[in-house]
């Protein structure tokens, strides 16, 4: 009698969902009247009012931003010359995102975006982890099985219902002990990446300063950005 052993494969089933919108465009035909002219009057001055709202928010946005800078610098025994060039951050009212890649601040955006790769990394560990604490142990070991069921073959009073019963809770022994190696392999990988991620965001920062970036500067650069 031959016992296959079970080879579990995970499948991920990924959708992608695609949204779309569509536009109403009202079009007003304004008569040629005193009324008309108020009308337009109106609308300028609304739109006039709008940006001059928004220009105030600006101005408002641009005056807050010093005030965060200083305490995210204080708040790790820093001062703006610790940064060296990597202030343009702090200056730059654009986001990251539009900067060059070859920039300073192109590069900040580099050191953001592997930051957050390593914290994927940690997310992927929390959840492997979590699908191994999750498998059902069974219990006895498909080793442990395999010998009863391999004495019981050899035996000449071991009925088919005894083999039966001995050959399924092997199956089920060794889908768990494959199921628990695969988790267990992605684990260790993750955790070797998750070793090499502190030197390769200090890298990225260090492409994009000046200065030797110490970690204080990362902390406070991550802070800033909101990665802690």
């Amino acid at each position: 009698m031959t016992v296959k052993k079970v080879n579990l494969v995970k499948v991920a089933c990924f959708a992608i969902a695609a949204l779309g919108a569509a536009a109403v465009v009202t079009t007003l035909a304004a008569p040629d009247t005193a009324f008309a002219k108020s009308k337009v009057d109106k609308v300028k001055k609304a739109v006039k009012d709008k940006k001059d709202k928004k220009v105030k928010k600006l101005k408002k946005a641009k005056k807050v931003k010093p005030l965060k800078k200083k305490e995210v610098l204080a708040s790790y025994g820093l001062h703006a010359s610790d940064l060296g060039g990597l202030n343009s951050l702090f200056a730059s009212g654009k986001s990251i995102d539009d900067a060059n890649p070859n920039s300073r601040i192109g590069r900040v955006a580099a050191f953001r975006d592997a930051v957050a790769a390593g914290q994927q990394l940690e997310a992927d560990q929390a959840a492997a982890e979590e699908e191994l604490a999750a498998l059902e142990a069974p219990a006895r070991t498909a080793d442990e099985v395999w010998a009863d069921l391999e004495a019981a073959m050899a035996s000449e009073v071991a009925t088919e219902g005894e083999l039966s019963t001995l050959n399924e809770e092997y199956v089920a022994a060794m889908a768990y002990e494959t199921a628990a190696a695969g988790i267990e392999a992605d684990i260790a990988a993750l955790e070797e990446l998750l070793a090499a991620q502190p030197a390769l965001e200090t890298a990225a920062l260090q492409e994009a300063s000046n200065k030797p970036v110490t970690p204080e500067m990362e902390f406070a650069i991550k802070d800033f950005l909101g990665l802690e």
